[in-house]
């Protein structure tokens, strides 16, 4: 499903650069590979996946395993595509095609040790209403399943730097954001209506906002697909 929704399924989109972004995005969870001296406001999510391949014993690519400083070796997107046809890149793609079930694994994982800490990021006051919502979304497989996919989507809103006007976007913020229903059974969609919110927020405070307000519509397509997933 984590595939489907950073790639459409597609093979091809294992290894992917935006015209609008300064790195690629690999993997079925699009994790980030910054080159040298390039930064921002997402996590850098491949190098750790590479720890956890090595970690459970899997073959990396051995141009990986050589490089010096572990950065992404591509400079800009249009070095990237130039070396698409390459022998590295042709490992890399196989690479990302075989592993598929450990990348979720990997992702899997992250879920489950980020809430500890976003308990511990949030002010007292807001903790025991947040450990509740929580709750009520880990008893639905499906729900369980929207917050893995949003924390690989969006990240789990706990850097400081991942934030527009001092508002963030990730999972902590989509959890403090969501009412609790009256129903349990309505907590997904009180999940979803959150994100949705948070997500708008984040629009109106960015500093790219003719950019982002085109990711939008396919922001709340991907958050608003919870609803229909069958776990």
């Amino acid at each position: 499903m984590i595939f489907m929704n950073e790639c459409s399924g597609r093979e091809e989109k294992l290894l992917y650069w935006s015209p609008d972004e300064a790195f690629p995005s690999l993997g079925i969870g699009h994790f980030i590979w910054y080159p040298e001296n390039a930064s921002g406001s997402y996590l850098e999510t491949f190098p750790a996946f590479l720890g956890f391949a090595k970690e459970i014993h899997l073959m990396i690519p051995p141009w990986i395993v050589a490089l010096p400083n572990k950065h992404c070796p591509w400079q800009s997107r249009e070095e990237f595509l130039r070396d698409l046809p390459s022998d590295r890149v042709r490992e890399l793609r196989a690479f990302l095609s075989n592993t598929k079930s450990e990348q979720a694994q990997f992702i899997g994982r992250r879920f489950m040790r980020v809430f500890p800490r976003i308990l511990d990021d949030l002010n007292e006051s807001d903790r025991e209403a947040t450990q509740q919502k929580y709750d009520l979304l880990m008893r639905r497989r499906e729900a369980t399943f929207a917050m893995i996919d949003y924390v690989n989507f969006k990240g789990e809103g706990l850097r400081a730097d991942a934030r527009y006007d001092g508002m963030g976007w990730g999972l902590a913020h989509v959890l403090i954001e969501m009412n609790i229903p009256d129903d349990p059974e309505k907590a997904l969609d009180e999940f979803i209506l959150a994100a949705e919110r948070v997500l708008e927020r984040r629009v109106s405070r960015s500093p790219r906002p003719e950019i982002e307000a085109k990711w939008l519509p396919g922001w709340k397509n991907r958050v608003r697909s919870y609803s229909r997933i069958k776990c």
